[in-house]
């Protein structure tokens, strides 16, 4: 049995799936701006980039700058729409939750999300009893590794891994210097990891 007192988790493709309803939310503000529409794929493959790097990606026919900016916009709209409309949380979340704090865990969520992110997904999802802290790397403007790095730290965190779908995620987790389980269920393909899950539920297998 591992000796792992603390899971860390990502957001997007990790708990929960709100690729359609922020395709739809950020389309709100590209009309407002008779912009060129942003793609059900593009949102999908900007899962888990900054804030910064979703910008350039969503517009990348106008200035950064002018960008990062709009992109604000969209943020905070997805943060209103998802409050109320919410998207997919992965099957059988809070039930390995519930389990997973029984058992003595400490959980957690790090996310390259924007400011008020987190919050609108416990509004819609009901599980932020479950959490002991959450961060949001963006609203910091610091990369997820130094966010994992910032939550350990500051929560004297002993001995955590952290939980995610995506390269960016492993990569954070080695920049923190933690054992990084790849949720293959999610958006992104990963080659190297300490352990693999295949579905939500089988975190309880590898702990």
């Amino acid at each position: 049995m591992n000796k792992f007192d603390t899971i860390i988790f990502d957001l997007d493709g990790t708990l929960w799936d709100v690729t359609l309803e922020t395709y739809k939310s950020v389309n709100i503000i590209t009309k407002k701006y008779a912009l060129e529409e942003i793609s059900l794929d593009t949102v999908i493959k900007c899962m888990g980039m900054t804030n910064d790097e979703c910008a350039v990606h969503y517009m990348p026919n106008i200035a950064p700058e002018k960008a990062i900016q709009i992109f604000q916009e969209m943020a905070h709209q997805v943060n209103l729409d998802l409050q109320e409309k919410g998207g997919i949380i992965y099957q059988n979340v809070e039930d390995t939750l519930q389990k997973l704090i029984i058992k003595g865990y400490k959980l957690g969520i790090v996310s390259n999300c924007a400011d008020g992110y987190i919050e609108a997904f416990f509004n819609y999802s009901h599980l932020e009893k479950y959490f002991s802290f959450y961060m949001a790397a963006s609203k910091y403007h610091i990369s997820k590794g130094e966010a994992i790095k910032k939550v350990v730290k500051d929560n004297n965190l002993k001995n955590p891994i952290y939980v995610g779908d995506t390269e960016k995620d492993r990569i954070a987790s080695q920049e923190a210097h933690l054992p990084f389980v790849y949720a293959s269920y999610g958006f992104g393909k990963v080659e190297k990891y300490d352990y693999k899950i295949n579905n939500f539920a089988e975190l309880l297998n590898i702990i």
